[in-house]
């Protein structure tokens, strides 16, 4: 019996080891995440966030023609995305640290702000009509939905991930400790 184990941890002593290969396959792109696709409040279009190619689409839906289609520059890496009141498309742009606002009509770009460091979730508030921005380095950023700089910005703990609109309050969540905080929409601090 000892012999037998012997020769085989010889033999597997033995095996050559392998190296890891000099050419690597090439980059998977930029990580799958959700909301990269909203269907417009009207039902007729579908706004399309594509990462991997730095562009955002507006397809119709009852001809499925691609009617828009909207270059970003590279690294953009566009991502949740969220509809007005007034049919305007805010987009996230994590790669670049903007908000996107698009017209879902015309395809035409309204503006492109600066929102924070790494921009996730997003929600538009109707009592306000203001963009809320929650963002991986910790900030709540509320941005008129037409046009403008940040009207608040709220310092939170770092990793938040969404952001939704729950009557009067603001519900904020994050990834890797899959908590919530809450705030009403005019209070200073977001703890619960």
């Amino acid at each position: 019996m000892k012999r037998s184990f012997w020769l085989i941890a010889l033999v597997g002593c033995a095996s050559p080891v392998v190296q890891p290969s000099p050419n690597p396959p090439p980059p998977w792109g930029v990580p799958i995440s959700g909301g990269t696709m909203l269907v417009t409040r009207d039902g007729t279009r579908a706004i399309v966030a594509d990462p991997d190619r730095d562009r955002v689409m507006i397809v119709t839906l009852d001809s499925r023609e691609n009617i828009t289609n909207i270059p970003l520059e590279a690294g953009s890496e566009p991502g949740r995305i969220v509809e007005d009141g007034a049919g305007r498309a805010h987009i996230a742009l994590r790669g670049t640290n903007t908000l996107l606002t698009i017209d879902t009509t015309s395809g035409e770009v309204r503006s492109r702000r600066y929102a924070c460091n790494e921009p996730r979730g997003l929600a538009w508030d109707s009592a306000t009509d203001l963009v809320h921005v929650a963002c991986t380095s910790g900030e709540l950023v509320s941005l008129p939905a037409g046009d403008g700089d940040a009207v608040r910005t709220l310092v939170l703990d770092r990793d938040l991930r969404d952001v939704i609109v729950r009557g009067s309050q603001l519900v904020v969540t994050r990834f890797r400790t899959a908590s919530c905080s809450r705030s009403t929409r005019r209070a200073p601090s977001c703890r619960a």
